[in-house]
Formats: structure tokens, C-alpha cells, sequence
């Protein structure tokens, strides 16, 4: 087996791993944005939509962390820069765009939860929808 040359390590396993993290983050992302369609009219997939898109956030906030890590490790032993740099801003995208869904979902609930209470309830809502058909 061939041992590494420099004690320290290499920047490449942090890259690399930011990457990924920022990658699987903005996919997280549109999965949450495509479940949004499954919610059901009682409500149901509500959660599992917020669940998916703080799973985003959290990934990209990894991305970003390991991204940063990775590029100054990178500096420290002169090696390239290009994987950090990519780990860095996918985990920044997909921090964005899940933080964004979560304030679109959470805007939603907002909104139906007010619309419902001055229709007595999710079911007053709704028949008052239909009468505009």
C-alpha cells in the first residue's frame, strides 16, 4: 500500500464531500418542491414537505462548512481549489433554495390556516370555493 507523502492529508476528501452534500441539498430541494403536488386537501404531506426541505438546508449548510474547510486546507498545501469551490457554492445554492421553499411553504400554511378560520374551519373554506366555480 502506497502511504500518502504529506502528513496532513489531502483537501480532496473535504471537497469532495462538500460537493456532495451541496449537490444532494439542491436535489433535496426540488424533491420537497415536487411533494408539495402530493399534499393532501386534509393537510396531509405538509410535514413531510418541511421535513424534506430543512433536510436541504441542513445539507447545504454542511456543504458550505466542508467547502470552507476544504478551500483552506487546499490553500495551506497548495493544491487546487476547484472541488472546494464547487462544494462551496452548491451548499450555498442549496441553503437558498430551501431556505426559500421553507418561507413558501410556511407562507402557505400561513395563509390557508387564516383563510380557514374566517370560514369556519378547513371544510367552510372549501365550500366556499366550490360556490365560485
Amino acid at each position: 500500500m502506497e502511504q500518502n507523502a504529506n502528513p496532513q492529508g489531502s483537501s480532496k476528501g473535504l471537497s469532495i464531500a462538500a460537493l456532495v452534500c451541496g449537490v444532494l441539498g439542491i436535489v433535496t430541494y426540488f424533491i420537497s418542491i415536487g411533494s408539495v403536488s402530493g399534499i393532501q386537501e386534509n393537510g396531509e404531506g405538509v410535514v413531510g414537505t418541511i421535513i424534506l426541505a430543512v433536510l436541504g438546508l441542513i445539507l447545504g449548510l454542511v456543504g458550505i462548512i466542508l467547502g470552507a474547510i476544504g478551500m483552506k486546507k487546499a490553500k495551506a498545501l497548495n493544491e487546487s481549489r476547484g472541488l472546494a469551490i464547487a462544494g462551496l457554492i452548491c451548499g450555498i445554492v442549496g441553503t437558498v433554495f430551501a431556505f426559500i421553499g421553507i418561507l413558501c411553504v410556511g407562507a402557505a400554511a400561513c395563509v390557508v390556516c387564516t383563510a380557514a378560520s374566517q370560514y369556519g374551519g378547513l371544510e367552510g373554506l372549501q365550500q366556499s370555493l366550490e360556490g365560485l366555480h
